[in-house]
């Protein structure tokens, strides 16, 4: 549940967002780049990717962090790696970053896995 004055975001809130921001590449740079966070992302070689030159990240303000993921066995996994963010949708639905691939994913994902979730404001 979000706090009053809030909403989980929803498909249809990541989808605006994503394609937001996919049509102003040549303000905000690519999609993963313009989401990431300037810090604790994992390296990468990988040219255009999160985890290529830091310092070129999170044009949008939005700041995401690589929090990983929490796993069925109640463990924890990927810090530094990836976040991926529970949105509200009528199935086990989620959105992800990963430091060194160039794309926002989206697609169902375990229900018994712990992510984040990123709220709207009304």
């Amino acid at each position: 549940m979000a706090p009053l004055g809030w909403h989980i975001a929803t498909k249809a809130d990541w989808t605006t967002l994503n394609s937001y921001v996919t049509s102003k590449t040549s303000i905000y740079g690519p999609v993963v780049k313009a989401l990431a966070a300037s810090t604790s992302w994992s390296a990468s070689s990988n040219q255009d990717v999160i985890g290529n030159d830091l310092t070129r990240n999170n044009s949008t303000g939005f700041s995401a962090l690589p929090a990983g993921n929490r796993l069925q066995d109640g463990g924890f996994a990927s810090t530094g790696f990836y976040c991926s963010w529970w949105c509200y949708y009528t199935n086990a639905y989620s959105w992800t970053l990963y430091n060194n691939y160039g794309s926002l994913l989206s697609g169902d994902n375990v229900i018994m896995c712990g992510m984040s979730i990123h709220c709207v404001n009304d």
